[in-house]
């Protein structure tokens, strides 16, 4: 499987921080996508939720430039794939913006 994830934890003056860095699967093994999406989804229930969260690394996504209340921003391509909109349902779930379609 060609996934890798790190975690860090920190403390900031404004609260501790984990860092999870990811790499989803690329186009064509949607069955090993579902597969990492519940595996990253185990992890982040094993954060403490009064942390803050960084998700970085690469999602293998497109997801647009229709805003999303607070999940998606208007910067992004104009192309939204399947895994982008399975990105999409992920950060909804778990109140994580995709920061890049915002600036």
């Amino acid at each position: 499987m060609e996934q890798q994830s790190y975690r860090n934890k920190n403390k900031t003056q404004r609260g501790h921080l984990t860092i999870l860095g990811v790499y989803a699967l690329t186009e064509g093994r949607d069955g090993l996508n579902e597969e990492f999406y519940e595996k990253l989804q185990k992890i982040l229930d094993k954060v403490n939720k009064n942390y803050y969260i960084m998700l970085t690394g690469d999602m293998n996504a497109r997801v647009g430039n229709n805003r999303v209340a607070n999940i998606v921003g208007t910067n992004g391509e104009a192309t939204l794939n399947s895994r982008g909109r399975k990105l999409i349902d992920f950060c909804t779930s778990n109140n994580l913006k995709i920061m890049n379609t915002f600036f």
